[in-house]
C-alpha cells in the first residue's frame, strides 16, 4: 500500500488477535448448544433370535414398548393397558398406517404381548413386528 510520503508499506495481519476469537467463539458455541438427548428412553432387554431382519422404521409409526415390569408405552409415552385400545384409535384417525412394531423384554409375561397384539389387530392392523436383538 502507498503511503502519502511515497514510500511503501507493508500490510501485516495479526494471527493471534484472530486466533483468540475464533477460540472464543468456538467457546461459546459448544458451552451454549442444547445437546439432543433421547429422552424416552425404555429400558428393554430385547430376546434373541438368529433369524431376524434388520429394516428401517419409518416417519408414521406405532411402536408398543412393554418393559419388564410389564408397564407399557406408546410411541414413548406411558400408557395403561386399559387406555391403549383408546390410544391406537386416537393416533389411526390421524395416519393412516397398517405395520405395528412390537418391543417387548424378554421378561415381559406373554399374555401382556398376546393382548397388545390382539389389542391391534382389532383395529385391522395385522403388520406386526417384533424387535429382537441378533445373536452374535
Amino acid at each position: 500500500m502507498k503511503r502519502r510520503n511515497g514510500r511503501f508499506q507493508e500490510i501485516v495481519i495479526e494471527v493471534t488477535p484472530l486466533i483468540d476469537v475464533i477460540f472464543l467463539l468456538l467457546l461459546f458455541f459448544v458451552l451454549t448448544t442444547t445437546f439432543i438427548v433421547e429422552e424416552n428412553t425404555i429400558d428393554v432387554n430385547l430376546p434373541e433370535a438368529q433369524t431376524g431382519v434388520s429394516e428401517t422404521i419409518e416417519n408414521q409409526r406405532l411402536i408398543i414398548t412393554i418393559d419388564s415390569n410389564d408397564k407399557i408405552y406408546f410411541n414413548g409415552k406411558r400408557v395403561e393397558i386399559n387406555n391403549l385400545s383408546y390410544e391406537i384409535e386416537k393416533y389411526l384417525s390421524s395416519q393412516k398406517i397398517n405395520t405395528a412394531y412390537i418391543t417387548a423384554d424378554k421378561a415381559a409375561h406373554y399374555g401382556i404381548v398376546v393382548r397388545v397384539m390382539d389389542m391391534l389387530r382389532a383395529y385391522k392392523i395385522v403388520d406386526l413386528k417384533i424387535n429382537v436383538k441378533e445373536i452374535k
